[in-house]
């Protein structure tokens, strides 16, 4: 495939030249308006669906925390237990910065078992969500795992324990267990090798495991489209020009134009082209539920009649929402 420059306005700004070089070789734009600026999400949205972006949230906190303890801090038997008690007492805010890792990772859990929640009281684990639910639940188990790991790192009492009591869970594994526990431990007894492992994973394998999961689950639920309380798949009824566009922050020249555009189409479907202005002019028509149904049939058997593109497929959205959506 031979390469195209992007081609930019002549009085186009150096940023813009500079946007239209890298998606030339990146898509960079392309990417950030098919998941943030342009993601097509339902409006219906409600408190539950909060937690999900909460959970981004504490995970750039959690790293970020994380980075500015592990200047620090110092993962050796005899020095590990002294380089937290130096991070509390005599580094600068490192106090607030090790409650903040800390008692983010509980957050972490709240937050991440609401979003489950919500997953599971509205359906988001159902086709065609299952890849999204499947990269969840291991997200979750990457999450215990780098919670029980990061728990042993202060190398205290209750560190030391409580590494001993769930590595010894594993030995309770039938033919398997003992080498298993031995393996998780690098030791006989938990020591500087179980500290110097669960510190390497702790702060780099899981994570990066984490992040690339996270990146997957994001990626999965804008493919298949979020879900909503109504549980109506919104996805099918997306449209180049978006409804909410055309409806709400389209100004009244703009709207005129769209109306014209019908008007001067050639069909005899006089009634069909005024509801089709009704519903671009005002947002919405009320008619019975019979009559609701056949003006919609024709006014998209009319659609079908325009030349494929942008202006076709934004009307057959507004018709099929705003006639559909009181049927």
């Amino acid at each position: 495939m031979a390469f195209k420059e992007k081609e930019v306005p002549a009085n186009a700004t150096r940023g813009q030249k500079m946007m239209a070089w890298i998606d030339s070789r990146f898509p960079l734009t392309a990417t950030i308006e098919g998941h943030l600026t342009k993601y097509y999400a339902p409006k219906n949205f409600n408190f539950w669906y909060f937690f999900g972006s909460l959970a981004i949230l504490v995970l750039a906190i959690q790293i970020i925390t994380g980075i500015f303890l592990v200047m620090h801090y110092k993962p050796d038997a005899e020095k590990a237990f002294q380089s937290v008690e130096y991070i509390m007492r005599e580094v600068p805010w490192g106090w607030l910065v090790r409650y903040m890792h800390s008692t983010g990772a509980s957050m972490f859990f709240v937050v991440v078992y609401l979003h489950m929640f919500r997953g599971l009281i509205y359906g988001s684990y159902r086709k065609p969500r299952e890849l999204v639910w499947i990269f969840g639940c291991a997200i979750f188990l990457c999450l215990m795992a780098e919670a029980f790991m990061g728990y042993l790192l202060p190398w205290g009492q209750m560190s030391y324990w409580g590494a001993q009591v769930i590595v010894n869970l594993f030995a309770a594994i039938p033919l398997v267990g003992p080498d298993l526990s031995l393996w998780i431990r690098g030791d006989y007894v938990v020591s500087d090798a179980t500290l110097n492992r669960f510190f390497s994973f702790h702060v780099i394998a899981v994570p990066l495991v984490l992040i690339g999961l996270v990146a997957a689950h994001i990626v999965a639920l804008h493919e298949v489209g979020s879900n909503n309380p109504d549980g109506i798949d919104i996805k099918e009824k997306k449209m180049t020009l978006p409804l909410i566009y055309a409806l709400n922050m389209s100004t009244p020249k703009e709207k005129r134009e769209i109306i014209n555009i019908v008007k001067n189409h050639n069909t005899d479907n006089v009634k069909v082209k005024q509801v089709i202005e009704t519903v671009i002019a005002k947002g919405g028509i009320t008619y019975s539920t019979q009559k609701m149904n056949a003006l919609k049939n024709q006014a998209l058997s009319l659609l079908e009649t325009f030349p494929p593109g942008q202006i076709r497929e934004s009307l057959a959205g507004l018709v099929e929402y705003t006639i559909g959506r009181d049927i």
